[in-house]
């Protein structure tokens, strides 16, 4: 993976790993067969949708509310990189980066209020939810209103 990264950069991969006693093209090529199976791999391939409890309201308190964290979805930002200097490495030499553009995967996240007196709101059901939602927010709206 050090060898694709150095090369996604521009750093010559001698300079990564210089004491690695390697095949570096056998590596590149393990690494990218990996990389294409990963979304395979059950730890890659798990729905990451999932809520839980922050804080609730004490037994003895009438609303009987638990304050949620969750996970509503992924979503892609485009993220531009460049620099007001140009990075230097090792001896001294440019590095040679170039500005670029990189998507990113990131969570997206919310906050809403589960009532204790409804049926329990479960793992299943809240992705249910998101499922039959036209968007995040559309999902998000229904649980804060206790529509589940």
């Amino acid at each position: 993976m050090a060898l694709l990264s150095a090369d996604e950069i521009g750093l010559p991969r001698n300079e990564v790993k210089p004491n690695l006693n390697l095949n570096q093209v056998h590596a590149v090529v393990a690494a990218r067969e990996w990389l294409k199976a990963a979304r395979e791999l059950p730890e890659f391939s798990r729905d990451v949708r999932s809520f839980g409890p922050l804080a609730s309201d004490s037994p003895g308190m009438k609303s009987l509310m638990a304050h949620c964290w969750g996970v509503v979805g992924i979503r892609v930002l485009l993220k531009k990189a460049d620099f007001i200097v140009p990075p230097r490495h090792l001896a001294g030499k440019p590095a040679g980066f170039d500005p670029a553009n990189y998507y990113v995967a990131s969570e997206r996240s919310s906050t809403f209020d589960v009532q204790y007196d409804k049926e329990l709101l479960t793992q299943e059901r809240f992705r249910q939810i998101l499922d039959e939602s036209g968007s995040p927010d559309e999902a998000l709206a229904r649980l804060r209103k206790g529509d589940y």
